[in-house]
């Protein structure tokens, strides 16, 4: 899929999963794609490591971006790296503000692929599923959800038209594909109203947020 894209000259690419492990899988598995020439490999390095002289010794030695696929569960940060150099980035919220930083910076001009959860724009957004697990099982997204989302295809002023992709694996019944796609957003009201749960992850990614 990416492969089409960048040949018919569509990237950026956005591309949103579900799961923090997925994305961090589907990175990986691009791991022959090569969307860099070497002079921008080389200011994503000097990005890149400008931003890790900004960490603590500690942070530096985090199992960032958490690879689970692999092994050892100890990596360094610096291994989110070669994907960078390569034009592709990963962003999820257990990432280290800084490392979700030089992401979001680098998507912006010399990334071409970018594998998150964030609201960047880019020519074509890539739905790896439009299944999401709630807590309890899995729903299909909301029309709300996906108007968020795929509103990040086309960027003003640059692209006639932005493209969405959407990869679906189960059966997808006609009335559930029409409510998701030519439904409404959810109203401001209903946006306010939803439940925030405090959790403890929830608490160590806000405080590791706050310069000390």
């Amino acid at each position: 899929m990416v492969k089409m894209t960048i040949q018919r000259q569509y990237d950026p690419v956005t591309i949103f999963s579900f799961s923090k492990r997925e994305c961090e899988f589907l990175a990986m598995q691009m791991a022959k794609i090569d969307l860099t020439v070497d002079d921008e490999k080389l200011k994503i390095e000097s990005i890149f490591w400008s931003a890790i002289d900004m960490l603590s010794d500690d942070d530096k030695k985090l199992p960032q971006a958490r690879y689970h696929f692999f092994p050892k569960a100890c990596m360094l940060v610096s291994y989110m790296l070669p994907p960078l150099k390569r034009g592709i980035g990963v962003h999820h919220s257990d990432l280290l503000p800084i490392l979700k930083e030089v992401t979001e910076i680098l998507f912006q001009g010399l990334l071409k692929t970018f594998s998150i959860g964030l609201n960047m724009r880019a020519e074509i957004v890539v739905f790896t599923n439009v299944r999401k697990f709630d807590g309890d099982k899995f729903r299909w997204i909301s029309s709300g959800k996906y108007i968020q989302m795929s509103v990040c295809a086309g960027r003003l002023g640059i692209d006639e038209r932005g493209i969405c992709i959407l990869m679906v694996d189960d059966k997808m019944e006609p009335s559930t594909t029409k409510m998701m796609l030519k439904g409404s957003a959810d109203s401001l009201n209903r946006l306010t109203s939803l439940p925030l749960t405090i959790t403890g992850a929830f608490l160590m990614n806000a405080s590791s947020s706050i310069p000390v």
